[in-house]
C-alpha cells in the first residue's frame, strides 16, 4: 500500500500556497489508506483550494489597485505637464493666509518674478485693491502689477479646489496687454483715418474759394499804384489768404491727399542744409545735437516735406523747454524686425532709415499721447499754436510710406522716431532753383475748368501773361474744341475732379488727337495725383491748389519749356 503524504509535504503545499503557487497541492495517491495524514490531506486540499481562490483575488485587487495608482500618478503628471507648459498665466494660492502654493512658468515670464520669490510673496501683491477676488468660470477684465509695477491687462477666471484641508484657489490670468495695445492702434487708427477724410474734404472745397481770393486779390494789387490808400487792404486780404492756404496745405498732408514730388534723398545732407536754420529756430538756450549716422540709406520723399517735418518737430521740442534743454536729432539704418512689425500696425518689416528727434522737457501723459496727431489739438495757450504741426508731420510720414512712434514718461522727455523705408540707391542730385519770376508767354492754353470763378480768374492770370487761351468747362468740351481748332493748342491746362470726365483722363484722350500737346493738371485735393505718378505717366505735370498767380505763371511756363 502506498504510504500517504507526510507532514513535511503539507507544510512544504502550505507554504507554497502562502505565495500563490499553483503547485500548492498535496498528492494523494490512489488507494491510499484511511490514515489521519490521508484525510488531513483531503482536508487541506480544500482549504488549499480556498486559499489558491483568495490569493488570485488579492493578486487581482492587488493589480487593479496598482493600476489605479499608477494612472492617478500619470493623471497627476499629464495635468502637471499641461500648468506649467501653459502659455498662459496660472497661480495657485491659498485664499486663507493669501500665500501663492504655486506657478506656472509662464506666470513667471509675465508677471517677473523668480520662481522662489514667486512662492514667497502674498497674492495681494499682485492683485489691485478692490479687484474682485472671487471664483468664477467667467472671465473678467482686469489689471495686475508685475513685479516692476507696470500693469498689465489680463482676462482672469478662479476656481476653488480643497487639498490636505487647505482652501486653495487656482487663478487664470490670460495677458492680453499686447492685444489691448494693438487693439487701440487700430482704433486710433481708424480715427485718423476718419479725421483725414474729414479734413481733406474740407480743405477741397475751401481750395477753390481761396483760388479765387489769391488771384483776384493778386491782379487787384498788381493794377494799384504804390501810393494807393487800398494798397494796404488789398495786402492784409492777401496775407489773410495766404495764411489761409497754409491751413488747407496742411489739413491735406495731413490726410495724405496733398500731392508731393518724391525723390531719393540722404537725411543727412537734408540736416546740414537745415543746421543754420534749425539753431537759429532753437535759440540760444536750447542746446542742439546732431548725430548722424554714416553711411546712411537713401529714401524716396519730398524734400520740402521732409525738412518741414524736421523743422515742426524741433521747434515743437523748442515749445516744451522753455526754462532750456537739450534736442538730439539722430539719424541711423536700422533693421524693423517681425516682433516691432507684430506690435506696430501698418509698418512693414525689413531695413529703414530712421529720423529721431529727442527733447529734455516735460513729456506727455497717456491722455496727451493718445491725440497728439490730431488736427487741431494742442497743449499751447490759445493763440500760440494751431494744432497742425504734429498733424502735418503724421500726414507727410505716412504719405511716404513711413510710420512713427513716440515714446514720453512724464517729467522724462519725449522721443519721437520716424521709420522711412530705405531705398538703396544714391540720391539724387538736387534740382537748379526755379526763377522767382515767370517770362512772359505767346502759347495757347486750352483751360478746362467747372467751376466758373475759378476758370474766369485762371483765364485772366494767364491772358496778362500774354497767353492765348481757350475756355472749356468739361471734358466733353475740350474733346470738341481740340477737334476744330485751327492752329497749335500747346498746352492743356485742366482741373483733375471734373463731372463727365477726370483730367487725367481728358489729357490721355487728347494725346490721341494732339500728341505734340503739354498736359498740366491742377488740384486741391485728389488720389488721383497719387495714382497717376504711380502709373508713370511722364506727359502730365501737377500743381496743388490754392496757387497764386505767379505759381501758375512759373508752373506754365516749366511745363511749356521742358524739353
Amino acid at each position: 500500500m502506498t504510504s500517504g503524504p507526510t507532514f513535511d509535504d503539507i507544510f512544504r503545499v502550505m507554504a507554497a500556497a502562502s505565495v500563490g503557487d499553483e503547485a500548492a497541492r498535496v498528492e494523494v495517491a490512489p488507494g491510499s489508506g484511511d490514515d489521519i495524514p490521508t484525510r488531513f490531506a483531503v482536508a487541506l486540499n480544500l482549504l488549499l483550494d480556498e486559499l489558491a481562490f483568495r490569493a488570485e483575488r488579492q493578486r487581482r485587487v492587488l493589480s487593479e489597485q496598482r493600476r489605479a495608482e499608477e494612472a492617478v500618478r500619470a493623471s497627476e503628471e499629464r495635468y502637471r505637464t499641461m500648468f506649467e507648459q501653459s502659455p498662459v498665466p496660472m497661480i495657485v494660492y491659498d485664499t486663507e493666509a493669501r500665500s501663492i502654493a504655486g506657478v506656472n512658468g509662464a506666470a513667471v515670464h509675465h508677471y517677473g518674478y523668480p520662481r522662489e520669490e514667486f512662492e514667497r510673496i502674498s497674492i495681494d501683491e499682485i492683485l489691485l485693491p478692490g479687484e474682485a477676488d472671487r471664483a468664477g468660470s467667467d472671465s473678467r477684465s482686469t489689471q495686475h502689477r508685475r513685479r516692476d509695477g507696470s500693469l498689465m491687462h489680463v482676462e482672469a477666471r478662479a476656481h476653488d479646489v480643497v487639498l490636505s484641508g487647505r482652501k486653495l484657489r487656482l487663478l487664470i490670468a490670460d495677458d492680453v496687454t499686447e492685444r489691448r495695445r494693438l487693439e487701440q492702434q487700430l482704433q486710433q487708427g481708424q480715427k485718423m483715418e476718419a479725421v483725414g477724410r474729414l479734413a481733406g474734404g474740407v480743405a477741397h472745397d475751401f481750395n477753390n474759394l481761396l483760388s479765387v481770393i489769391v488771384g483776384y486779390g493778386d491782379s487787384i494789387m498788381s493794377s494799384l499804384s504804390a501810393d494807393d490808400p487800398l494798397r494796404e487792404d488789398v495786402a492784409e486780404i492777401c496775407r489773410a489768404a495766404a495764411r489761409a492756404a497754409e491751413l488747407t496745405r496742411q489739413l491735406l498732408t495731413f490726410s495724405r491727399q496733398r500731392a508731393i514730388e518724391p525723390t531719393l534723398l540722404d537725411l543727412n545732407e537734408v540736416l546740414e542744409g537745415m543746421s543754420r536754420m534749425l539753431e537759429r529756430a532753437v535759440g540760444v538756450d536750447i542746446r542742439l545735437v546732431t548725430r548722424l549716422s554714416r553711411p546712411l540709406g537713401s529714401v524716396n520723399a519730398d524734400a520740402g516735406s521732409v525738412e518741414q517735418v524736421i523743422m515742426n518737430l524741433v521747434v515743437n521740442a523748442r515749445d516744451v523747454m522753455s526754462s532750456g534743454g537739450e534736442i538730439v536729432v539722430e539719424t541711423a539704418d536700422v533693421l524693423l524686425d517681425e516682433s516691432y512689425v507684430h506690435t506696430h500696425l501698418g509698418v512693414s518689416p525689413g531695413w529703414h532709415v530712421m529720423l529721431a528727434v529727442s527733447d529734455t522737457g516735460g513729456g506727455m501723459d497717456a491722455a496727451t499721447q493718445a491725440r497728439i496727431f490730431e488736427p487741431f489739438f494742442t497743449t499751447k495757450p490759445r493763440g500760440k499754436g494751431t494744432g497742425l504741426g504734429l498733424s502735418t508731420v503724421f500726414g507727410i510720414v505716412r504719405q511716404c510710406g513711413g510710420s512713427i512712434s513716440l515714446d514720453s514718461k512724464v517729467g522724462e522727455g519725449t522721443v519721437f522716431r520716424i521709420y522711412f523705408p530705405r531705398v538703396d540707391a544714391p540720391a539724387t542730385e538736387p534740382r537748379a532753383a526755379l526763377p522767382t519770376q515767370a517770362p512772359r508767354g505767346s502759347e495757347t492754353v486750352l483751360l478746362v475748368e467747372d467751376d466758373d470763378q475759378v476758370r474766369r480768374m485762371t483765364n485772366g492770370i494767364l491772358t496778362r501773361a500774354g497767353y492765348h487761351v481757350i475756355e472749356a468747362r468739361n471734358g466733353i468740351e475740350a474733346i470738341a474744341i481740340a477737334e476744330q481748332h485751327v492752329g497749335n493748342i500747346h498746352l492743356l491746362l485742366t482741373d483733375v475732379v471734373m463731372p463727365q470726365m477726370s483730367g487725367p483722363e481728358l489729357v490721355r484722350r487728347l494725346a490721341k488727337v494732339r500728341p505734340e500737346m503739354r498736359a498740366l493738371c491742377v488740384s486741391g485735393y485728389t488720389d488721383d495725383i497719387a495714382l497717376e505718378r504711380e502709373s508713370g505717366d511722364e506727359r502730365i505735370a501737377f500743381l496743388q491748389k490754392p496757387t497764386s498767380p505767379e505759381s501758375l505763371r512759373l508752373k506754365v511756363r516749366e511745363v511749356l519749356d521742358a524739353g
